[in-house]
């Protein structure tokens, strides 16, 4: 029998090549193939040919947007990679346009939730398309709530999470409410509030953090009271 063979390829150096004996696989396609047997003095050339299907290799995307963020933060550009080394992706959401937005690489924050995302890079003849989900929780917005201390006397103002003098600054979620306690120190009495957060009057107040709040309590101290006795 007779054993020495040629190979060859009619298909586009893009899709596969042949040296000698050895077929290197380039990209996706039908590579067309033809093992020669040349033949001798008993035997006349001859010839087969095959066709290879090469498919699109498999490629892996990696999307992991920042989580969590807040309301009111500026537009976020979305970024993604895939294993075969292609750059252009596009990314999309499927969450209601109050929570979220997506046109281009932009991602605009909209509401509270969260805002389910997707980066697709859709592949070529070598790479078959690939997508990945990510998910960005969406918190509320944070209001500050100052409070401070006047007047002649002394005391404290407490608080969800404001304990003052000590700690008199706290960001609290946009649209919740705070209720404020003033404790005069012995010696002092609390005179009442004033401010941009509504209170008034000296009992407890509750403000509602639609927005930045600044609370001023005031202390005045107690006048001693002086006893004379004539002989």
């Amino acid at each position: 029998n007779l054993t020495a063979f040629t190979f060859s390829t009619s298909s586009a150096s893009s899709i596969c090549t042949v040296s000698g004996n050895q077929l290197t696989i380039v990209g996706g396609g039908a590579c067309a193939l033809t093992a020669t047997q040349a033949g001798n003095a008993n035997f006349a050339s001859a010839s087969a040919n095959a066709n290879v299907v090469i498919n699109a290799a498999s490629q892996t995307v990696t999307f992991a947007p920042s989580s969590p963020v807040t309301v009111g933060v500026a537009p976020i550009t979305l970024t993604a990679t895939a294993t075969s080394g292609l750059t252009a992706f596009t990314f999309s959401t499927s969450s209601a346009s109050s929570v979220c937005t997506v046109a281009g690489n932009q991602l605009t924050v909209v509401g509270v939730g969260t805002c389910a995302l997707t980066a697709t890079q859709a592949g070529n003849a070598n790479y078959a398309t690939a997508s990945a989900n990510a998910n960005v929780v969406i918190n509320a917005a944070l209001q500050t709530l100052t409070v401070s201390l006047t007047g002649t006397g002394q005391g404290t103002v407490t608080g969800t999470g404001i304990n003052c003098p000590g700690d008199c600054s706290e960001g609290v979620t946009q649209g919740a409410m705070v209720t404020l306690t003033a404790t005069p120190a012995t010696g002092s009495t609390f005179t009442g509030w004033s401010g941009s957060g509504g209170c008034t009057g000296t009992a407890a107040c509750t403000v509602t953090m639609n927005a930045a709040q600044s609370v001023t309590a005031q202390f005045t101290r107690q006048l001693g009271s002086l006893s004379v006795t004539l002989g």
